[in-house]
């Protein structure tokens, strides 16, 4: 089946480290069968100066029935990215990845048509970057050459789907529990997806935590469809089997309180069974509902078959640390760092803790168990994954008067993520791969007095961004890569100002773009810098 992908904005660089040889990240790349970093198809909005956004498409030869697509992301395990799913221009859905993995992620469509299109939701500095897509066709082929369409149902169609489960948590509604015998297995099959109306599930509650589904028949397994307890605010890792064989094992993004789709294909049975994957004693495993996507079709006879034995230990396994969470935030592991000590009580230390993207959700419990109020000092630097901060995670450290970000991946920041620093002073983000800084992203720091944004990827900045700074007084600017340069200076109250090893202050104020294109121009508030022919300008 041809498939033909277009994108009309992409990354033109065609060299190495950040581009892709020797076309640019074009459309092309994901349809090409290479996983390799360097064939993506790559695209953030700010490249597109008709305001469209970012948008890929797949065209199919004709018309088809479609199952799901499977998208790989760049980044896909440090990173998690939102898109919106066209079939035909209908809307399908609003998809997120995980931010876990590299590999294929399955994204449910049950659609006919000929055009699949992705739409980033992003922000105006954000980078949609893909490096393969699958388009899975649900069409079978017979011996006589002639074409059977094999339309996926959910099981229920088919017949009656038992869920069962041995452990369950057996507190009632008013008690945080479930109405009206517990957090049962059964409440995932009933329609109902509201919190009261899940199974939930700790191994301190006698074992290891499953919960199994007999369809009645064996069928040819497409999708599992899970709708998570407090989705948008935590994740967790289950293993899924069919009849008793591992298919995968899946972890939740972590960011919807919508259903998840997990891809089974290839799995043919008749018990479908979800098992929690290295889960701590008390940490909860909770499913409000759950969807089974099969093949419609001839299924064998029903079996009597029952879900594959569970063994109970007499003694809950023990698990340390916490799985799922950072060794930083793990209060069972000896490299804990959310409590203060006793030479340094105002100092928190979250240096050299791998941190990626999905971690900066747990930032503000640890900084809740240090003491918000307690901390002066933070540090949150060597952290080669971690590629954005999510708006609110300082929320109520007013008393931190100096913070470093330095030596990480961080590719952009958005405006109000240094709400709640009112009290800081001093900034120090050396050695990232910042791209541009946000015209509000210093609203919520009056004092800060010194800001230090060295060896990053700056080439251009708003006139206004440091207008809230009315008390800064030291400035460093400076790019890492030979081929960017700043190229506007905005105003600022700053004194002491540091330029990218080529210019001081004054020289930057009295550059011109009469002749060539200097290294910086010097805009006053209120207007922008703009390439020309001769150079740039304030305008």
């Amino acid at each position: 089946m041809g498939v033909t992908p277009e994108a009309s904005v992409f990354d033109t660089r065609s060299t190495l480290p950040y581009g892709c040889p020797p076309d640019g990240c074009v459309a092309a790349n994901t349809r090409d069968g290479d996983m390799s970093d360097e064939s993506r198809w790559s695209c953030r909005p700010s490249l597109d100066t008709s305001g469209s956004g970012c948008s890929i498409t797949f065209t199919l030869e004709k018309v088809e029935y479609l199952g799901d697509i499977r998208i790989a992301l760049y980044k896909g395990d440090t990173r998690t990215r939102t898109m919106d799913i066209y079939v035909d221009g209908r809307h399908i859905t609003t998809w997120t990845s995980s931010g876990t993995t590299t590999g294929f992620e399955s994204v449910l469509l049950f659609d006919q048509g000929q055009v699949v299109e992705l739409v980033g939701v992003l922000n105006d500095m954000e980078w949609l970057s893909i490096l393969e897509v699958e388009i899975d066709v649900d069409d079978g082929t017979v011996d006589d050459d002639t074409v059977v369409v094999l339309d996926v149902v959910e099981a229920a169609e088919m017949g009656t789907v038992t869920a069962t489960a041995d452990l369950y948590d057996t507190r009632l509604g008013d008690t945080v529990g479930c109405d009206p015998e517990g957090c049962t297995a059964a409440l995932t099959r009933d329609g109902d997806m509201s919190e009261g109306s899940r199974w939930s599930c700790a191994p301190k509650l006698g074992g290891p935590c499953s919960i199994s589904y007999d369809l009645g028949a064996a069928y040819n397994v497409e999708q599992l469809r899970l709708l998570m307890y407090r989705g948008d605010s935590r994740t967790r890792t289950v293993d899924v089997s069919v009849d008793g064989a591992l298919v995968t094992t899946w972890t939740s993004s972590g960011t919807t309180t919508e259903f998840e789709s997990v891809d089974l294909s290839g799995a043919y049975g008749q018990v479908v069974t979800i098992s929690g994957n290295n889960q701590a004693d008390s940490q909860w495993l909770s499913i409000i509902e759950t969807e089974i996507m099969v093949y419609e079709g001839d299924a064998p006879a029903p079996s009597p078959t029952t879900p594959s034995p569970i063994f109970m230990p007499t003694t809950p396994s023990p698990v340390s640390p916490t799985a799922g969470i950072n060794a930083c935030f793990d209060s069972t592991s000896d490299d804990y760092r959310c409590q203060p000590s006793v030479d340094q009580p105002a100092y928190i230390d979250l240096n050299n803790c791998n941190f990626v993207d999905s971690d900066a959700a747990d930032l503000p419990a640890c900084f809740e168990s240090f003491g918000k109020t307690d901390i002066e000092i933070l540090r949150i630097a060597f952290h080669d994954d971690l590629t954005t901060l999510p708006v609110g995670v300082f929320e109520g450290l007013e008393n931190v008067v100096d913070m470093d970000l330095s030596y990480t991946g961080l590719e952009y920041l958005p405006a109000g993520v240094f709400s709640g620093l009112s009290g800081l002073t001093k900034l120090s983000m050396h050695f990232s791969s910042i791209e541009g800084l946000p015209e509000d992203l210093f609203a919520d720091t009056p004092l800060l007095d010194s800001l230090e944004v060295s060896s990053a990827k700056l080439s251009t900045l708003p006139a206004g961004v440091f207008e809230p700074l009315t008390s800064l007084q030291s400035l460093t600017l400076s790019s890492r890569f030979d081929d960017v340069l700043l190229q506007c200076l905005p105003s600022s109250t700053a004194t002491d100002i540091s330029l990218w090893e080529q210019l001081v202050v004054e020289e930057a104020k009295a550059a011109t773009c009469e002749c060539e294109p200097t290294e910086a121009v010097y805009c006053e508030t209120g207007t922008t810098c703009q390439p020309g022919v001769g150079g740039y300008t304030c305008e």
